[in-house]
C-alpha cells in the first residue's frame, strides 16, 4: 500500500512537471539506508545539482531524527540547493533575482560566485559577505548581534576584507 501512495504521488509530480517544462523527467523508486541510496544514486545518474526541501528542525531535532540534507551534502560532490517550505505556501518561480554568497577567501567559496550567478536573472543581484571573527576579548564578552564594536576587528583586518570582496565582485 505504502508503495502504491509513493508511485501515485511520483506520478502526479511528474506529470506536472511534464506539464511545465520540455525536459525528460524519469521516476525512480529506490530502496535502502536513505542517505546511501541518494548518495549512490545521483552519482549513478551524474546529476549534476541536487535540489531538495528540509523540514527545518531545529538542533535538537536534529540531534534525535537525524538530517537527511546534512549528510547528503557531506556525501555527494554534486552542488545541493536546500529549499526550506516557505510558511505562506508561496512557490518559487522563475529565476532568483538575489543571492547572499558568504565567502571564507577559499578557491571553493568562490566557485559558489560561478554557480549563484547561473542560478540568478540576467540582472540578479549577487550580495558578496565575508565575515571577521572577533578578537579573543569578544569571545569572553559578546555582545549582542549587530553591537559589536569597530575595535572588535582591527583596521588592516577589516581592510584586507573589503579588498577581497571587491576583487571577488570583478
Amino acid at each position: 500500500l505504502l508503495r502504491e501512495e509513493e508511485d501515485a504521488c511520483l506520478r502526479r509530480v511528474a506529470e506536472r512537471i511534464r506539464g511545465e517544462h520540455a525536459g525528460a523527467v524519469e521516476i525512480h523508486h529506490l530502496e535502502g539506508p536513505v542517505v546511501d541510496v541518494l548518495a549512490a544514486h545521483v552519482t549513478r545518474s551524474a546529476a549534476e545539482l541536487v535540489v531538495m526541501t528540509t523540514h527545518g528542525r531545529g538542533a535538537v531535532g536534529r540531534l534525535l531524527l537525524g538530517s537527511v540534507a546534512d549528510r547528503l551534502l557531506r556525501a555527494v560532490s554534486a552542488p545541493v540547493l536546500l529549499l526550506r517550505p516557505r510558511p505562506d505556501g508561496a512557490e518559487l518561480r522563475g529565476e532568483f533575482t538575489r543571492a547572499l554568497i558568504p565567502l571564507d577567501q577559499s578557491a571553493a567559496a568562490e566557485h559558489a560566485t560561478v554557480e549563484a550567478r547561473r542560478l540568478l536573472a540576467e540582472d540578479g543581484e549577487c550580495l558578496l559577505m565575508t565575515v571577521i571573527e572577533p578578537g579573543p576579548l569578544m569571545n569572553v564578552a559578546p555582545l549582542p548581534l549587530g553591537l559589536i564594536p569597530d575595535l572588535a576587528a582591527d583596521v588592516e583586518t577589516k581592510e584586507r576584507a573589503q579588498s577581497y570582496l571587491e576583487r571577488t565582485a570583478e
